[in-house]
């Protein structure tokens, strides 16, 4: 989102959600009917079509992020059917749904606690950057000060870049630690051209332009009408400063992450929201990095329990799913789960 419609700022409030809902006036006009069967429910049903098509008696299935929905849903429709079925990087069943009681008046990202699984692979990030000394570029000094200081300074404006462009880029670096390199660099740049000593000693500002994604029209259809939001846009308003306060980088990114739902104009009447612990022949392995900046472990332990018959397999690795990370443990379980080369 360009500065000029960021949610914080009073007078540009209505402009932003006047934006949010634009892609959805746009699939409307361009969908029809169609918009309102998008649900990962629906995709299980075509995927149960398609199982009977191919003639398995049992539909095997490896799902990667929100893909691990679409089988959550899939194993509880068809519970008969399912056969050997890997989660890798799972969302939390319930909080993606409807949330648990008490949380009907939370955004999605906000009900997963996503904020707080970025602000602490980035402080693992810094401790791993600290150990290796030189051969992270933005180790001298101390990274977690220097990371506040700068946050601090580009919270007050000027610099040459913007705190958006900077939460931004870390975001992308947080996915795959292979990105970590490159993203030390960039960062010890950006602190050496703004040199904001002490910026942060007193805490951080309040947020002014926070960073938040915009997402594609394709996955708005499908997680629109998969999940519950808050339509009253005071709902949004009223936590900009809790949550600001209670993760300062990335919290007001959680808050209007999926801003773009608010008033989404389809409803999919025959979606899934649970149960979710139906039996089956089969459990289910559940795998999660220990640090994922998208699909936190605590969301990986809800789904193995709710699930009930799951089993959590944990990688000791960072970024977003195993396919960032080169986990041997990881690709032989998988293996055994599906009884072939995965």
């Amino acid at each position: 989102m360009c500065s000029s419609d960021l949610p914080v700022r009073l007078d540009q409030r209505a402009q932003f959600f006047a934006g949010s809902a634009a892609v959805g006036r746009s699939c409307a006009a361009a969908s029809g009917e169609l918009l309102a069967h998008t649900s990962s429910a629906s995709t299980a049903r075509d995927l149960e079509l398609l199982r009977q098509a191919v003639g398995d008696e049992g539909l095997s299935f490896l799902g990667y992020s929100y893909g691990t929905y679409v089988g959550a849903v899939y194993a509880n429709l068809f519970p008969n059917r399912t056969r050997a079925m890997v989660f890798d990087g799972a969302l939390d069943l319930v909080a993606n749904s409807m949330g648990q009681p008490g949380q009907e008046d939370m955004p999605v990202d906000v009900r997963a606690d996503t904020a707080r699984a970025k602000a602490e692979e980035l402080d693992a990030f810094f401790d791993r950057c600290a150990e290796a000394g030189p051969r992270c570029a933005f180790s001298p000094g101390d990274p977690h000060r220097k990371f506040a200081d700068m946050v601090a300074r580009l919270k007050k404006g000027g610099g040459g870049t913007s705190l958006d462009a900077v939460l931004r880029s870390v975001s992308r670096g947080l996915q795959s630690s292979t990105r970590w390199s490159s993203m030390a660099t960039s960062l010890q740049r950006i602190y050496n051209s703004l040199r904001p000593e002490g910026a942060g000693a007193q805490g951080q500002p309040p947020t002014l332009d926070p960073y938040v994604p915009r997402h594609s029209a394709a996955f708005l259809a499908t997680q629109c009408v998969d999940s519950d939001y808050p339509r009253d846009q005071q709902a949004y308003e009223r936590r900009i400063s809790d949550e600001d306060r209670r993760q300062p980088y990335f919290g007001l990114t959680s808050l209007f992450d999926m801003a773009q739902c608010i008033a989404w104009p389809a409803a999919d009447h025959d979606r899934y929201l649970g149960p979710w612990n139906h039996h089956r022949s089969h459990p289910i392995l559940v795998v999660n990095n220990r640090h994922d900046p998208e699909t936190p472990l605590w969301n990986a332990q809800a789904t193995t329990d709710e699930l009930a018959d799951a089993r959590l397999l944990v990688i000791e690795g960072y970024g977003h799913t195993t396919l960032n990370v080169h986990s041997a443990c990881a690709r032989d379980r998988k293996s055994v789960v599906s009884g072939k080369s995965v």
